[in-house]
């Protein structure tokens, strides 16, 4: 088994806003997958499952022509609950 993860940028352009630039994202997913097979010392072969999380709600358009994104996603910007539940 092997792990691996590497953050990217996140982009507040305005309160309570998140971006992400797409093509960062895909490039470092990418990477940690090459990352996690060579420390697995294993295949591509090898692998059973791949998890990925994400820790927000994000909205993705995609161009259906060039394959690439159109803008950057657009993220819960939310942390917590604005109040306090009862």
């Amino acid at each position: 088994m092997s792990v691996a993860q590497k953050e990217f940028q996140q982009i507040y352009p305005h309160a309570g806003w998140v971006k992400h630039d797409l093509q960062e994202i895909w490039s470092t997913q990418a990477g940690v997958a090459a990352e996690t097979v060579t420390r697995a010392s294993a295949g591509a072969s090898a692998i059973v499952a791949v998890g990925i999380t994400n820790q927000r709600e994000t909205s993705i358009v995609w161009d259906r022509e060039s394959g690439k994104p159109v803008y950057n996603t657009r993220s819960s910007g939310r942390i917590g609950a604005r109040r306090p539940l009862r």
